[in-house]
């Protein structure tokens, strides 16, 4: 009766051969890591998207999930915020270990949509722009874990590891030479979403 009941709701959230859609808002924490990551905390922000899955057999499925995400790190106690906000697109291969739990593992290319500094001094803050120091394209590897409800709901963890370094040119800050730090992104995403057939 178990395997019976396990298999109906497999089947009444996996249908084979279509496609299904799943609007998804989270909560991003990313920092850097490398060489020149000493100091990095993490930065909390927004991430939003939708992910949309083919279900190719009834453990496995392909999806890609277009997401924007609020990236970056805090640095020195929170007087310096990298806010490196982008567009990540994980294209991930999911495979479902039990009814409604999968785990993901993909590629993730992405679009840098803001670079910026935050300097806090003295109690006064200012956004530096830092677009022009910043690589516009980002690639990660992604790993995912979701749990999906049998009436659609869904809760999921996005995790990547960034394998591009952020900065591509030498960077100046108000006249202050800065250089150019050797890291990269990382972070997950917490995400809450609901998924229904197309």
């Amino acid at each position: 009766m178990l395997a019976m009941a396990a298999s109906m709701s497999m089947s009444a959230q996996n249908e084979v051969k279509h496609f299904s859609l799943k609007p998804i808002v989270g909560l991003a924490a990313t920092t850097f890591y490398g060489e020149d990551a000493q100091g990095s905390r993490l930065r909390w922000g927004f991430a939003g998207g939708v992910e949309v899955e083919y279900q190719a057999t009834q453990k496995f499925s392909v999806s890609a999930i277009p997401v924007y995400g609020m990236g970056g790190a805090m640095l020195e106690d929170g007087n310096l915020v990298w806010k490196n906000d982008k567009i990540m697109i994980p294209v991930m291969a999911n495979y479902y270990v039990a009814p409604g739990f999968k785990l993901s593992l993909g590629l993730q290319p992405g679009f840098v949509v803001k670079s910026s500094l935050y300097v806090k001094v003295n109690g006064n803050g200012v956004d530096y722009d830092a677009s022009g120091v910043t690589r516009t394209f980002d690639f990660a590897i992604p790993l995912g874990v979701c749990y999906e409800f049998a009436n659609g709901l869904s809760v999921g963890m996005l995790w990547h590891m960034g394998l591009t370094k952020v900065m591509d040119k030498e960077m100046t800050i108000g006249g202050v030479y800065v250089g150019k730090g050797n890291f990269r992104n990382t972070g997950g995403v917490l995400t809450l979403g609901y998924k229904f057939k197309l």
